[in-house]
């Protein structure tokens, strides 16, 4: 067997060969103009049988090592020469001499390190060159000089660690130049110069930290930068300057923490700008001034915690604005007022606990809202109803408990709605949106409730109206009393505190000594705010006495007159003299017998205080809104008509608004 061995390493010697010979005879007989010798096992060197007419000769993927000027002499005609992955190391000086027609070069896979001045001699016509995944750390100063004719040139994925002025020269008709994934930490001023003509940029995937005010000089052409996946961390003023004509900006996944108002000067044209995934926790008053033309903002994955109103100045073309998965909690009141035709907004997966009233009313043209996994507790569903254009509306994973009225339109007209998991609260407030419910639309399937406890499960859409009114909680006034203890004198302040409860949450209204009443809408040295603190102001001798906290059921139903009341009385010269809350709520309304005690035994029946018991006994709960009359009175008359008993028909009452 010992013995038989070489034979039968010998014979199969020659059947390699012979198959070596067949594949190189294949690629040789069956090409004419356009000859595939791609990955064939035994081609080391350039090929010297293949048709002298042969215009495109692919030989990647194979064994060569070296290039010489002779290599391609009988090959003059090739337009398209393709070597990548092949084990190249040696470019002799002038290899491509002959090649003057040639358009297209592949050189990409190969271990050549470093790019001579004559390595490229004779390529007058070149137009494509891809010299990436090469392992090059060097190019010569005037390399590219005899490629006048180059559009592209491919130097991605290799170990260029800086950008000299004198690399590029001879590249006058260049466009595109692709430098990503090397390790590039600096670019020197002038680099670009001699390339007036390049369209696209690619630089991302590098280890840039700053980008220098002269970095991009002489790209007054360049319309795509791509800067994403470095460390840059600061962006100098007038870094874009030179490139006026950019309309596509990547700086995605690098190391920004906060956005000046100088970073972005010069980019009048820009339409996209991508700087998501970097740490920005603030915008300055005026960054994107400078660019009018921005139609796509994309600052997901970063860390703004608050979104204020001058943020984004400045665009009134923005389209889509995407804000998602940051670490936002409050956004201001009018925000979005300069973004008239904004489609898409996107602000999901943030903190956010409200959206402000008005937010949105102005954007007409809103076709995608998303919301989703916030701590949204109240939406302005009123902003959206005169937007006709919403499609796309994501409210998700929030804290909302019910919805208004008017909600159920805007969400049908939506064709993409998701308001699933909220803790929705299935009582009287529900009552308007489950009667419209029709089983027509998905969203109807994704109100389940939370609350009360007895319906806790169950949707919507399968309880009755009357479980859905059976939740209601009559006003109660918890307490009212003064919010200091501090001597009260004249000129100065008072304030006092009614806390009410009730479902639905009761209006609060104050009638003061003089009989006049504050309510939340009143105006001057009298205010009432919705949680039931009160306020006078420059307090005269007038506002001693007797005051009393109304608090009245909003709800349309047999609870719709039921109201609670208390009093206080408050002296100008002591910390003032606190009664217990008295009154109860019931369906009629005020305990007549109750608050005449209660008026008579504080302030011993004065004319005044009758005054007082008529105004409340004779006016149902209701908001007063009325207007100042002239600035030399204290009080405004407003006379509304209440209902008459029947002693007294068509009485009508004069009910005071304190100024």
């Amino acid at each position: 067997m010992g013995k038989k061995l070489p034979e039968v390493l010998a014979f199969l010697l020659i059947v390699l060969g012979l198959l070596g010979a067949a594949e190189a005879d294949d690629c040789s007989s069956s090409c004419t103009s356009s000859c595939d010798c791609s990955g064939k096992v035994f081609v080391t060197s350039i090929p010297q049988d293949l048709p002298t007419n042969t215009t495109d000769l692919d030989l990647g993927s194979n064994y060569i090592t070296t290039i010489n000027q002779s290599d391609f002499s009988r090959y003059r005609g090739l337009t398209t020469l393709k070597l990548q992955y092949n084990r190249i190391s040696t470019i002799g000086s002038q290899a491509f001499y002959h090649l003057s027609n040639l358009t297209t070069l592949w050189l990409y896979g190969n271990p050549i390190s470093i790019l001579r001045d004559d390595m490229f001699t004779g390529l007058g016509n070149l137009q494509e060159l891809s010299l990436n995944s090469a392992n090059i750390n060097e190019i010569q100063t005037g390399t590219f000089i005899p490629t006048p004719e180059l559009r592209t040139l491919n130097l991605y994925t290799n170990k260029l660690t800086n950008l000299r002025s004198d690399m590029f020269t001879g590249l006058g008709n260049v466009q595109e130049i692709t430098l990503h994934a090397n390790d590039i930490i600096d670019i020197e001023t002038g680099t670009f110069n001699p390339t007036p003509q390049l369209r696209n940029l690619s630089l991302y995937s590098n280890k840039m930290t700053t980008l220098g005010s002269g970095m991009f000089t002489g790209l007054g052409n360049l319309q795509r930068l791509l800067l994403s996946l470095n460390d840059i961390n600061d962006i100098q003023a007038g870094t874009f300057s030179p490139t006026p004509q950019l309309t596509f900006l990547r700086m995605n996944h690098n190391k920004l923490t906060s956005l000046k108002s100088y970073m972005f000067t010069g980019l009048a044209n820009l339409q996209t700008l991508r700087l998501d995934n970097n740490d920005i926790t603030d915008i300055q008053a005026g960054t994107f001034s400078s660019t009018p033309q921005l139609k796509t903002l994309d600052l997901h994955y970063n860390k703004l915690a608050n979104v204020r109103a001058n943020m984004f100045t400045g665009m009134t073309t923005l389209q889509s604005l995407l804000l998602y998965n940051n670490d936002i909690t409050d956004i201001q009141a009018g925000t979005f007022n300069s973004n008239p035709v904004l489609a898409n907004l996107h602000l999901y997966k943030n903190y956010i606990q409200t959206i402000p009233s008005n937010l949105l009313v102005n954007l007409l043209n809103l076709t995608e809202l998303k919301l989703s996994d916030n701590n949204i507790s109240t939406f302005p569903f009123e902003d959206l109803s005169n937007i006709q254009t919403i499609s796309v509306l994501h409210l998700d994973n929030n804290q909302i408990t019910t919805l208004p009225s008017m909600a159920f339109e805007t969400l049908a007209s939506a064709s993409d709605v998701n308001i699933d998991h909220n803790p929705w609260q299935c009582d009287y407030r529900m009552v308007s949106i489950k009667a419209k419910m029709t089983g027509s639309y998905p969203f109807e399937n994704q109100i389940t409730c939370s609350q009360p406890e007895q319906l806790n499960g169950l949707k919507l859409k399968d309880i009755s109206s009357e479980d859905l009114m059976s939740n209601c909680e009559e006003p109660k006034i918890v307490r009212f009393e003064r919010m200091d203890d501090v001597t009260l004198v004249l000129g100065g302040t008072l304030q006092l505190v009614c806390e009410a409860s009730g479902i639905p949450p009761p209006d609060i209204r104050v009638i003061l000594p003089s009989g006049l009443n504050a309510t939340v809408v009143s105006v001057g040295r009298a205010t009432v705010k919705a949680t039931g603190t009160i306020t006078i102001r420059n307090t005269t001798a007038a506002d001693a006495g007797l005051y009393v906290c109304i608090a009245a059921s909003q709800l349309g139903s047999k609870f719709s007159d039921g109201s609670a009341f208390a009093t206080l009385v408050v002296d100008l010269e002591t910390t003032g003299n606190l009664l217990p809350p008295v009154g109860s709520s019931r369906e009629s309304g005020f305990s007549l017998a109750d608050l005449l005690g209660a008026i008579f035994g504080s302030v011993a029946g004065t004319l005044l205080i009758v005054a007082i018991v008529l105004t409340i006994w004779f006016s149902r709960p209701k908001r007063n809104n009325n207007p100042p009359q002239s600035p030399e009175q204290s009080v405004v008359i407003s006379r509304t008509k209440t209902e008459s008993s029947a002693s007294e028909p068509g009485r009508e009452e004069q009910m005071l608004s304190y100024v």
